[in-house]
């Protein structure tokens, strides 16, 4: 069974690759934005990026996996099934999280260079796939509004189990390896 759901999910998201292409070059259109251009929302990013530190200080390493796992799977869930809402939300904490992703790249290669993005990389290479998939998943299932009327809701149903099963067997995994070694990442650079 847990096999059978793994091949759904793979399957599931070859079918939606063209929706997963779409909040890939958002995410990453707005990453560029945000590095090239650092100048919108300075005053939340700020306080934004204030909160997760003041939240973050003095944690051990349990606790603050547990922190940033819980932050990355409350985005990832909510992007994923809010996007029944025509994928209009998926869209937006695409856009967000790519121009926070850029406007900090553009502050700390400004502060300690671009070598220090290559400590940074490791982890976004399985949270970045994990946020991508829950969006673009998100995004599909928003798009059963333009289906036939009567095949809507079983556009929509199609979407919601298989969506469900993706974030099970798929998104949840990356999520645990990009906070443990995000996690570590923060503990060794301190």
């Amino acid at each position: 069974m847990i096999i059978e759901n793994y091949k759904q999910s793979w399957k599931f998201i070859k079918d939606s690759r063209i929706y997963l292409w779409i909040i890939a070059a958002l995410f990453f259109a707005s990453a560029v934005f945000g590095f090239l251009f650092p100048v919108f929302f300075l005053d939340y990013i700020n306080k934004f990026m204030e909160q997760i530190s003041a939240q973050t200080e003095g944690l051990n390493f349990i606790q603050l996996f547990l922190f940033i796992f819980s932050n990355n799977i409350k985005t990832a869930f909510i992007g994923l099934f809010s996007g029944i809402l025509a994928g209009i939300i998926p869209i937006a904490i695409v856009l967000f999280n790519g121009y926070v992703l850029g406007f900090v790249a553009n502050r700390v290669v400004l502060n300690s260079g671009v070598s220090v993005l290559w400590r940074l990389l490791p982890h976004g290479v399985f949270e970045i796939p994990a946020l991508i998939l829950s969006l673009g998943l998100g995004l599909r299932m928003g798009w059963f509004i333009f289906k036939e009327k009567g095949k809507r809701m079983k556009e929509l149903s199609y979407s919601l189990i298989n969506s469900a099963k993706v974030f099970i067997y798929l998104i949840i995994p990356l999520l645990v390896i990009a906070a443990i070694i995000e996690t570590a990442l923060i503990v060794l650079i301190g």
